[in-house]
């Protein structure tokens, strides 16, 4: 829960410094501008797709007590929508201090995901997908969580053009996030490493909630 809120505490941050959205929030809130919904509520509309992509990327192999990320994510856009108002009163005024508060919102990011994958019980759909695609194909988290950032970026690009013409919520900040909070993640790993004197993430398969047994050498 706490990692739940830090997510949506570093998604405000980069979606108020106004240089664009994180990444994986690029699609609500491109969906947002279309529908008219609230950030948090497109946000839940749209994390159930990455639901339904676990369930089509390990079939047989996703756990069922998994479905229960969908109310999770109910509160996940709540407290997006929480987030925002309740750092509504930033007020910027050079480049500088913009850039500053949307990599400041990275690095929070980045813990709140890292946090929620590390207890390996319940992680939002969008770093559940992420997940899965790491299990699949034996990949680090970090490195297919910079992947699944930059193509939601071209989607988010393509919807917008398509739709409103114009693109929403796709900036510079949008592009540094991409990488950044995957960089950010793999920098607490390296920390986390070198504190509990484990192998780093990409020198061992990957050990998640979507296999059995997962937590019984840690």
């Amino acid at each position: 829960m706490v990692g739940m809120f830090l997510a949506t505490v570093g998604i405000a941050l980069v979606t108020l410094a106004d240089l664009g959205t994180t990444p994986i929030s690029t699609v609500p809130y491109v969906f947002s501008a279309i529908t008219g919904y609230s950030f948090g509520l497109a946000t839940f509309v749209v994390n159930l797709f990455f639901v339904l992509g676990q369930v089509l990327l390990l079939r047989k192999k996703f756990p069922l007590w998994n479905i229960l990320q969908v109310p999770l994510v109910a509160v996940f856009g709540f407290l997006i929508d929480v987030s925002m108002h309740l750092f509504s009163w930033i007020e910027l005024s050079s480049y500088w201090e913009h850039l500053c508060l949307s990599m400041t919102g990275n690095a929070v990011l980045a813990l709140g995901v890292l946090m929620q994958v590390r207890s390996k019980t319940l992680v939002q759909p969008g770093e559940g997908f992420v997940l899965a695609v790491s299990v699949t194909f034996r990949r680090a988290f970090s490195s297919m969580k910079i992947a699944n950032d930059v193509s939601l970026v071209i989607i988010a690009l393509a919807v917008g053009y398509i739709v409103l013409g114009h693109s929403e919520g796709v900036r510079e900040g949008t592009l540094i996030s991409a990488v950044a909070v995957g960089l950010f993640i793999k920098a607490y790993e390296w920390v986390l490493a070198r504190f509990k004197k484990e192998p780093l993430p990409q020198d061992k398969e990957p050990n998640t909630l979507f296999e059995k047994g997962s937590g019984e050498n840690d």
